[in-house]
């Protein structure tokens, strides 16, 4: 039997989507965010997260997602990544998921839409299909729109 590894549930826009679990630090509320000047359309600012000064990048601009949803109606998903903590604002944190391996599936070559191309694998659960999100590929797409707009 494999292991089980839990993954936090998150809803963008039209997409359910999940992380690993060891990947998120925390999930917070709205968080009040400090703009940055020419900042790519994506990167909401920065927040002080206890002395910690982390970018925020809004997925649902990442994903074409509406943006109707006022952000302090929103949450943040707060994730590890080689540069530091990244601070991700979804529409809402649904639950934690446990899935196995088997339920782990590659992405196929047809999907079209932006939130297939930010996605690591598809997870299988009964009755329902997550995206689960790379975050990497999320940071590689702010970094590649920030330096076009330089």
């Amino acid at each position: 039997m494999s292991k089980l590894i839990p993954h936090c549930a998150f809803r963008v826009g039209p997409y359910r989507m999940a992380l690993p679990a060891p990947s998120v630090l925390e999930v917070l509320q709205s968080a009040p965010c400090t703009p940055l000047a020419r900042a790519p359309s994506a990167v909401l600012g920065v927040i002080n997260l206890r002395g910690q000064i982390v970018a925020t990048v809004d997925l649902r601009r990442c994903l074409g997602a509406s943006t109707e949803q006022p952000l302090d109606q929103t949450m943040s998903i707060v994730v590890t990544t080689p540069g530091g903590p990244l601070c991700l604002v979804v529409d809402e944190v649904i639950d934690m998921v446990d899935a196995d391996d088997a339920q782990l599936l590659p992405v196929p070559d047809a999907s079209a839409t932006a939130a297939h191309l930010y996605a690591a694998s598809i997870l299988a659960l009964k009755g329902e299909i997550l995206l689960v999100l790379d975050v990497d590929r999320v940071v590689d797409a702010v970094r590649g729109s920030a330096k076009s707009a330089a």
